[in-house]
């Protein structure tokens, strides 16, 4: 009975589980109706195109040859990369923008220019660090139009008005401000969108490539410059010599003579003076009208503003990204060798957060290394037109025009050739190597004091000495920006390499402050201390002579500008040594100091184990 009823409950179940099993019945299609345009959105229709500023306007496929990303790039790079010229190549013509032939009252002081324009690339490091999470949601393609418009109206355009206007709150807003924000929008978004978004394999290679691009801007802009100047330069109205013309002093500090019945402000210039602003082949020293002529700072100025214009908007307009966040090569694909593609992420640690990467000690040892590293460097290029014045004006005479005029060739030249060389080297031997090298640094800053001790004796030799200080800073400088990116991928992982590295890149300006202003600081300093100094062996009537008051008043004639090294050294006993090579020796041994304690960070930067949670 019970085997039965089972048999029947079994049957019964097998019957009903194979009908479910049985394909539904198909049922006629429902009568088409009309849809209203949001529903046939929702029903699988294309989707309407992206706004025309977005980065999705710019995505590509697969197949696209991501290597056409470096012209862009590095276009963009050549045209950001001129900002160091304004001080390099211009900062000597900017001070003498009103007085033409020499500094007049009005005229900017290197000790106010200087930190004013490596506050540009400071307000962009504060930017970059401050918005390193907003700057991807905001789109690299309005980034980089907003910087094509942006950086060359403030680092040129604004400010030649700025200087032509001699007010130095304009030429803060206007250099620092506004071009800082638009160097913020170009510069530090290239370095991920190389190293992170299209060459995660190739990291070393194209940051070598794209930081030499933008090293090279100051060679593309110097030649360019020069001949700018030499074409808008105009000579001023020469009244006389020192002994031909009556000068006096008023109560502000302006020295005034009197031209067709008129006082009139006028300047006094000197040989050295006159090599100084690019007129020593045309003029003969004496006293000049002030408010004549023109040294052409501020036309050329406007000029290489229209020209990093047009590089900028090229560049702006040519890049694209990949469909994906990271660029992925095809499976099974060869590399451009040949061989197998390797590894999409470089680390094969776990990834570190921002926020996480922020309490370990190893972010603030490579930010405090890589300040320190590129203190070596960033104050020769600065001031390195100012210090081959200063140091050799001089001792080589009407020589010292064509050293100083090439002077930032050179830098720029060793500049580029660094940031091509350590890139490849990084990517062989590594990023933690590659910072030890970078204590050779530290030897080379020494050899500098040396150099100015044997000017006077061989002006040759300390020319070369100089010179080799100089670049091998340079050249050891330059790697720290290309080992930078690489560096937070290789300690921190791939994935927030970039965020990390726009908080990173924020040492660079920042020594590019600290550096030049403390240079800059402390070559007033001691400019003030020579000047007092020769000024205690002058005879007291042929100093109120020159200059038209007391030696008690030397300090105010200082900051007008009226006492000068150059001046001083002519009315000085016979064998007075010219104390102006010495300027920048105190400096020299700090640097060096900094560099011996940046190798320190490094090293435990990449030795001390991290954490990861």
């Amino acid at each position: 009975m019970l085997s039965r009823r089972a048999h029947c409950c079994s049957s019964s179940f097998a019957s009903r589980l194979a009908h479910c099993r049985r394909p539904p019945p198909t049922l006629p299609p429902p009568p088409a109706r009309s849809v209203p345009a949001p529903h046939r959105l929702l029903s699988g229709s294309p989707p309407p195109p992206a706004p025309w500023f977005s980065d999705e306007r710019i995505r590509v496929s697969g197949s696209f040859n991501r290597w056409l990303q470096l012209i862009p790039a590095c276009v963009a790079g050549v045209g950001i990369g001129t900002y160091a010229s304004v001080p390099a190549v211009l900062g000597p013509f900017v001070c003498r923008a009103q007085g033409v032939v020499a500094q007049a009252p009005a005229d900017f002081a290197i000790s106010d220019l200087l930190p004013v324009a490596t506050m540009m690339p400071l307000i962009a490091g504060v930017c970059a660090a401050a918005l390193a999470s907003q700057s991807e949601r905001f789109g690299h393609r309005r980034l980089a139009l907003v910087c094509s418009v942006v950086y060359p109206l403030g680092v040129y355009g604004l400010s030649a008005a700025a200087v032509s206007a001699h007010s130095l709150p304009a030429f803060a807003m206007s250099y620092a401000v506004l071009g800082g924000f638009g160097f913020y929008c170009g510069y530090p978004q290239l370095p991920p969108f190389l190293s992170s978004t299209w060459f995660p394999d190739r990291r070393g290679l194209v940051m070598s490539l794209y930081m030499a691009s933008f090293g090279s801007g100051m060679l593309f802009a110097v030649p360019v410059l020069q001949r700018l100047l030499g074409y808008f330069r105009a000579a001023p109205i020469r009244l006389g010599g020192f002994d031909e013309v009556a000068t006096h002093f008023n109560e502000a500090g302006q020295r005034l003579a009197l031209v067709d019945g008129v006082e009139r402000e006028v300047i006094t210039a000197t040989a050295r003076d006159l090599v100084e602003s690019g007129f020593g082949s045309t003029l003969s020293e004496g006293v000049f009208l002030l408010g004549t002529g023109s040294n052409g700072a501020c036309e050329a100025m406007a000029a290489m503003g229209c020209g990093v214009f047009v590089l900028m908007q090229l560049a702006a307009w040519g890049y694209r990204l990949p469909a994906t966040k990271v660029y992925q090569l095809p499976r099974a694909a060869k590399d451009d060798a040949g061989r197998a593609a390797p590894p999409q992420e470089g680390a094969p640690a776990p990834d570190v957060p921002l926020q996480l990467a922020m309490y370990t000690p190893n972010f603030y040892l490579l930010f405090a290394g890589s300040v320190g590293v590129c203190l070596t460097g960033l104050p020769f290029i600065q001031l390195g037109k100012f210090m081959v014045n200063d140091i050799f004006g001089g001792a080589l005479g009407p020589s010292a025009a064509p050293v100083a005029a090439a002077f930032p060739s050179i830098v720029a030249a060793a500049n580029m050739g660094g940031r091509m060389l350590w890139g490849p080297i990084s990517d062989k031997i590594g990023c933690a190597a590659t910072t030890v090298i970078f204590g050779a640094s530290v030897p080379a800053l020494l050899l500098g004091p040396y150099a100015t001790g044997v000017v006077a004796s061989d002006s040759a030799l300390a020319l070369q000495l100089f010179q080799t200080s100089a670049l091998c800073s340079i050249g050891i400088f330059a790697g720290m920006p290309v080992v930078l990116a690489p560096a937070a991928a290789e300690i921190f992982g791939s994935r927030y390499s970039g965020e990390i590295y726009r908080r990173l890149w924020l040492t660079v300006p920042l020594a590019n402050f600290v550096g030049t202003t403390i240079m800059s600081r402390a070559r007033d300093g001691a400019y003030s201390r020579y000047c007092e100094q020769l000024a205690a062996n002058v005879d007291d009537d042929a100093f109120f002579s020159a200059f038209g008051a007391a030696k008690s008043d030397i300090t105010s004639l200082i900051s007008h500008k009226t006492v000068t090294l150059p001046l001083l050294m002519k009315i000085s006993p016979e064998g007075t040594v010219d104390p102006s090579p010495f300027l920048y020796n105190d400096v020299f041994y700090g640097i060096a100091g900094c560099s011996a304690l940046a190798l320190v960070c490094n090293i435990a930067a990449f030795k001390i184990p991290i954490r990861r949670q």
